[in-house]
């Protein structure tokens, strides 16, 4: 992956302060960045995730790893 695909990945993840007390979100959602890692941690497949979050895409699950991974560098 590049840096550039990184980046576009990254912009849809979204923190502001009366979001959740500026916990990370998934674009304009109300999708906590730590609700699909702890999800993705017990097992849940992207068709279960799909389930509970219409709204999610793959591309917003890969924004929530690479901003996991650039976070605990």
């Amino acid at each position: 992956m590049t840096e550039a695909e990184k980046n576009n990945l990254l912009q849809l993840i979204h923190k502001k302060a009366e979001t959740f007390n500026g916990k990370p979100v998934i674009g304009e959602t109300r999708i906590k960045v730590e609700t699909i890692l702890y999800a993705l941690a017990n097992s849940l497949s992207m068709e279960e995730l799909h389930q509970d979050f219409p709204a999610l895409t793959e591309q917003d699950v890969r924004a929530c790893l690479i901003y996991a991974a650039l976070h605990i560098q």
